[in-house]
């Protein structure tokens, strides 16, 4: 999975015979090559934290125990077609389903690599993967603002 199921609601509320052309398919193997094919490129949703300097941390700790009990999460994965990483939550969507089979089975779940970096730096890195794509930038300029801004940000 390259990207969340979050497309799955968007295809069917935009084209609903959209859906009649989709398949799910794992990546290909290579022989002889590395890795682990149950790896995967993928986010659950949704993922919740508490800020350090919160001033209420009780009250954002019961909150975020509110948001991850299995009622709340089962409520939210129905009305939003998304995986939780909530034991006991499930689904009847077909599509959900196999997306959660993959999680559920994957040894290794790599984060999309803009979640994982500051506000600032992660907007540059999805312009510049976005000028890569429209082809308005080669890969080396586009890469070297990431680069400058990594410096910046990364002190």
């Amino acid at each position: 999975m390259v990207m969340s199921n979050s497309f799955v609601n968007n295809w069917r509320q935009e084209s609903p015979d959209f859906e009649k052309k989709v398949g799910v398919i794992p990546f290909p193997t290579v022989p002889g090559g590395k890795g682990d094919p149950s790896d995967v490129n993928a986010v659950t949703a949704p993922v919740w934290s508490v800020s350090s300097k919160t001033k209420y941390p009780d009250l954002a700790v019961d909150l975020v125990k509110e948001l991850t009990s299995t009622e709340t999460a089962q409520e939210y994965a129905n009305k939003t077609g998304s995986v939780t990483a909530v034991t006991g939550v499930s689904s009847s969507d077909p599509f959900v389903k196999i997306f959660s089979d993959l999680a559920q089975n994957a040894k290794y779940m790599q984060w999309p690599y803009d979640q994982t970096l500051p506000p600032d730096l992660a907007q540059v890195h999805l312009d510049a993967t976005q000028a890569i794509f429209g082809l308005t930038e080669s890969p080396k300029d586009a890469l070297k603002k990431v680069e400058d801004k990594a410096k910046e940000v990364l002190k």
